[in-house]
């Protein structure tokens, strides 16, 4: 599924435009369900049970003064421009019941529509054709939640903090650093109307659904 504007959505079923944002504006923007402090973060190193000290570096006999705190965080960033991303969700679902029941988590509802895909596999297939073709590194993949908060080690551009599980997000990454890409970009699989579907999020926060 993608959330949205309806006219924006309507434009992705009718002409299969993606349209991907630069990874640095989803660093960067304000609104709290989407924004992602952790987005352009490429390694961090935990610290726990610590003394923090400091002392200004110019007075070589300055006492050293310990911060009042048990736990740290180092962090390193990707060098900017790095790259465009366009996210969706991709919910799982229960195959052990005859008909089951699919509720919308409310973070969604600051979304008025979403556009349900209901043959993955063409799309999927769509997709890949077409990132196949173009000119820039791409991967699409299911998003990875981890506490990013107590992680040490690399993060990928496909690993998110826990607070996000809740958007269950398929991601595509364009890796148009090479460009030196500061602008969103576009690209089109063609219309998706025969395998998908327009609805209104405030009228339907439940999905029925059997196998």
């Amino acid at each position: 599924m993608k959330f949205g504007e309806k006219e924006h959505l309507e434009r992705m079923q009718k002409d299969g435009l993606f349209y991907c944002n630069t990874i640095t504006y989803f660093s960067k923007i304000e609104d709290e369900s989407r924004k992602d402090s952790f987005e352009s973060v490429s390694k961090l190193k935990y610290f726990e049970n610590i003394v923090f000290q400091v002392k200004p570096k110019d007075d070589p006999l300055a006492e050293w003064k310990n911060f009042n705190t048990t736990r740290a965080q180092y962090i390193e960033h990707y060098e900017e421009p790095f790259g465009n991303l366009f996210c969706m969700s991709a919910f799982k679902i229960n195959p052990t019941k005859e008909v089951s029941t699919f509720n919308f988590d409310e973070r969604f509802l600051g979304f008025e529509y979403g556009l349900m895909i209901f043959r993955q596999d063409l799309f999927i297939e769509r997709l890949r054709t077409v990132l196949d073709k173009l000119d820039i590194k791409t991967c699409i993949k299911l998003v990875e939640y981890i506490d990013l908060h107590k992680y040490s080690g690399t993060k990928t551009l496909f690993q998110k903090d826990i607070k996000y599980s809740w958007q269950e997000e398929l991601r595509i990454i364009l890796y148009a650093h090479k460009y030196k890409m500061h602008d969103p970009y576009k690209f089109s699989i063609g219309s998706i109307e025969e395998i998908s579907e327009i609805f209104e999020l405030k009228k339907t926060r439940q999905l029925e659904y059997r196998l």
